[in-house]
């Protein structure tokens, strides 16, 4: 449509319509005279009168809410007016368009009266637009705003909600009063005017950083300095800062909470401090204690340095007359000139036989005695070569009892030589010694590897390796029961008499000691009449 009381050409009058329909804002004429309205398509769909390119000024009114109609007339009158600016501006709602939902549509209209020379308005002239959505969400920020003060106020939680880029008192409770020494005249005022003495203190700037960035704030234990009846008071609060929202997504205010925890504070510095004394007379009582352990580990250095030396001087020293008994026991059975009558000879070789077990047994007991309980000088050694070792050892027992030895490749591992050896030895020797009679014996020497956390509960290596050769020594001999299983490992422990088989019970307790010097472990899996199987756990170097 063409504007009646455009004095511009026909193409400026088209640019500007075109600007007015790209902005979806319709323009309207209002004569005076006539009380006629001539308006654009926008304004006819705004207003639900499509078609009518001038309607009456009464049919507009009927156009308007009926709520809204004085409002609207009001607001033209006084545009009119002679004495008045001119200028028209009002907010109402239509009658005969709806949205979406059913809701009566919100139009913004602005215009400007003319006059004659008179003095008199002859026409007014203006623009409309749809505002329903900025409405709608300025009523739904109302109620949000209500919910929140409502929150605020019934919270048992010290809280106040902040609005605004100037950080305004939208709304606080009494607890968070009682915290700032104020009253409720607060309310509506700018924090920073309300509470000047928070000036130099991080709160102001957190707020600003929460309301700008939209990124909460927490912090526990923190110190406040504020002002109440005209003291400085001190406290420490645990409190947060947490935007909020409006419902077209921005952000229109901070909600605050705050617990007063300066009680606990001052609770929990006294006790650090209490702690702190009792932590620097136990470190002194540590300290101390310390050096008794020191003095009393020198003295059982000491005592087992002795107690080796002891048991190789009496080694040595048991060993001269037993060699004495066996040397002059055989000589005796050998030499005699007048034969010996049966009871004579029995009894000569019992006394034999004694001091050969007694001669035994002292050896174990000083190989025993000899296995230390710490790692000294340990460095890789070759598994394969300690067992090529100990089967030429073994070679004889190995050939008389017919064994056959079945061998895998042996790692290699941190540790020391002799004792390694004695160990083979003493499982290999057990083996053959405990082989069954009514079958050859086959031994098999098993390995692989093993994480800590995976081995049997019953299975706690000395050391503090994660990783473990399992080296198993499995045999076809008479087994045992595994109850038995803790007895095996200890000194002078035997399963069977003395008289079935020989030994003085103490090579398994030197097995036990020797993987133990070597950070591992040593357990057994067996069955009476099917076989053992000893495995023995050493650090993967």
């Amino acid at each position: 449509m063409s504007f009646p009381f455009w004095s511009g050409n026909q193409a400026e009058q088209d640019r500007l319509q075109y600007a007015l329909q790209a902005a979806q804002i319709g323009t309207w004429n209002l004569d005076v005279s006539r009380q006629q309205v001539w308006w654009d398509e926008r304004c006819q769909e705004l207003y639900g009168l499509r078609g009518q390119d001038v309607v009456s000024y009464q049919q507009l009114l009927a156009s308007i809410y009926e709520d809204d109609r004085p409002r609207m007339e009001q607001a033209i009158q006084a545009a009119l007016e002679p004495s008045s600016t001119g200028y028209y501006d009002v907010q109402f709602r239509t009658s005969t368009t709806q949205t979406v939902d059913g809701q009566p549509r919100w139009l913004h209209a602005q215009g400007r009266a003319y006059v004659d020379v008179r003095g008199a308005a002859y026409r007014l002239s203006g623009v409309v637009r749809d505002i329903t959505a900025q409405v709608q969400t300025r009523q739904q920020l109302e109620i949000s705003k209500a919910r929140f003060r409502s929150l605020v106020a019934n919270s048992p939680t010290a809280t106040v909600l902040f609005v605004g880029p100037q950080i305004v008192i939208d709304s606080v409770n009494k607890p968070m009063l009682r915290i700032w020494g104020k009253d409720e005249s607060v309310m509506g005022q700018p924090v920073h005017e309300v509470m000047p003495e928070l000036a130099g203190q991080p709160f102001l700037d957190l707020l600003r950083r929460v309301y700008d960035t939209g990124e909460s704030y927490h912090q526990a234990e923190t110190r406040a300095r504020v002002v109440v009846e005209g003291q400085w008071q001190e406290s420490w609060f645990n409190f947060a800062y947490n935007p909020v929202y409006a419902p077209d997504g921005s952000i229109y205010g901070v909600l605050n909470t705050a617990t007063d925890v300066t009680a606990q504070v001052v609770a929990l510095r006294a006790s650090e401090q209490r702690y702190r004394r009792l932590s620097e007379e136990l470190e002194q009582r540590v300290n101390q204690r310390t050096q008794e352990l020191n003095l009393a580990n020198q003295d059982l250095k000491r005592s087992n340095e002795n107690l080796q030396q002891f048991a190789y001087i009496a080694s040595h020293d048991l060993q001269e007359p037993l060699r004495k008994i066996q040397s002059f026991g055989d000589l005796v059975l050998r030499q005699t000139a007048a034969p010996l009558d049966d009871q004579s000879r029995f009894m000569l070789q019992r006394m034999v036989e004694a001091g050969n077990r007694m001669s035994a047994l002292v050896n174990d007991l000083l190989t025993f005695s000899r296995v230390k309980t710490r790692q000294e000088a340990f460095k890789q050694v070759s598994l394969q070569k300690i067992m090529a070792r100990v089967l030429d050892t073994l070679d004889l027992a190995i050939e008389q009892t017919g064994a056959s030895i079945h061998l895998q490749a042996l790692p290699r591992v941190n540790g020391d030589e002799m004792q390694l050896g004695q160990l083979f030895q003493n499982l290999l020797s057990n083996s053959l010694k405990f082989a069954a009679g009514d079958r050859t014996p086959v031994i098999s020497i098993t390995v692989g590897e093993q994480e800590r956390a995976t081995l049997p509960p019953d299975v706690v290596p000395s050391g503090h390796a994660e990783r473990f050769h399992r080296i198993g020594v499995v045999d076809n001999g008479i087994g045992f029961d595994t109850k038995y299983l803790d007895r095996i490992f200890q000194v002078f422990q035997r399963l069977h008499g003395k008289n079935q088989y020989t030994g003085t019970g103490i090579g398994l307790a030197i097995c036990q000691r020797v993987v133990e010097n070597h950070g591992g472990a040593i357990t057994a899996q067996s069955q009476p009449g099917q076989g053992s199987t000893f495995i023995v756990y050493l650090p993967v170097p």
